[in-house]
């Protein structure tokens, strides 16, 4: 067999004509083709197209759990929360108690402001990534709902610097909730961690004028003079003409009062 094996050669395959070109079903061309117009219209904010464009999809793919989910997204910035609830029950029904539709729930209730629920789901999603940025924003947001600020500190503070070690807040997280925090931290006159807070806070977006001037605020507090000048520095380069940054100025350089003249 081996002597066979090293005298045998392969037979040469003749191709006689080139690769055809690939032929798509038409559902599958229309199915592509709406897909590409709902990014559009998600991008131009037309939500009422996209409510047209997603039903449409979902009548060529009704187990397609990222059209419901979507739809479900759309249909709150339509403020039509009762027709986003059917639209995550739909979704659930298809693929119950997966990442996906936990996270398009835990958004849904954090709209909701319903934070009990928020705080239940936030740790569904962490039992499936426990290690998921969104899903500790979400947590995170639903202590602060609950006035449960030490706690959210635990869970958001580490949370904010590993975000702004990669340069972006979790998705569904503003700056809301880190003001939330640092307010708490201010009022509990620790200074220092507040301005770990912001500082971090503004790495993750240092184009946000309303962060600059909380951690330039925070850094005159715990005494740091050219910190804040170089703070509003930046400010001043974003926005030049915001009243807010003459208050600052202020806080830096307060205007002493002229002296009386001395009577001769």
């Amino acid at each position: 067999m081996s002597i066979l094996a090293t005298e045998r050669t392969p037979r040469h395959i003749e191709i006689k004509a080139g690769p055809q070109p690939l032929c798509f079903r038409p559902e599958i061309s229309t199915w592509i083709d709406i897909k590409v117009q709902a990014d559009a219209a998600r991008e131009q904010n037309d939500y009422l197209r996209l409510s047209e464009l997603l039903r449409k999809g979902l009548k060529l793919q009704p187990q397609d759990i990222m059209f419901h989910l979507n739809m479900a997204v759309n249909e709150l910035d339509l403020n039509n929360p009762e027709a986003a609830w059917q639209a995550l029950g739909q979704a659930w029904k298809i693929a119950p108690n997966t990442y996906a539709v936990l996270s398009a729930m835990a958004f849904y209730f954090l709209q909701m402001k319903n934070f009990e629920v928020l705080e239940k789901t936030s740790h569904l999603i962490l039992e499936i990534a426990p290690s998921d940025l969104a899903a500790l924003g979400f947590l995170t947001q639903a202590l602060l709902g609950m006035i449960r600020y030490p706690e959210a500190l635990r869970v958001g503070l580490p949370l904010i610097e590993l975000s702004a070690a990669m340069g972006e807040l979790p998705n569904g997280m503003g700056f809301y909730p880190i003001k939330q925090m640092a307010d708490f931290l201010l009022e509990q006159k620790d200074y220092p961690a507040a301005v770990r807070l912001w500082a971090a806070g503004v790495k993750c977006q240092p184009d946000n004028v309303s962060g600059l001037l909380e951690f330039g605020k925070a850094l005159i507090l715990v005494g740091d003079q050219a910190g804040a000048r170089q703070c509003l520095s930046e400010i001043r380069k974003l926005a030049p003409q915001d009243e807010a940054v003459r208050a600052l100025q202020m806080q830096l350089d307060p205007v002493l009062p002229p002296r009386k003249q001395e009577r001769a």
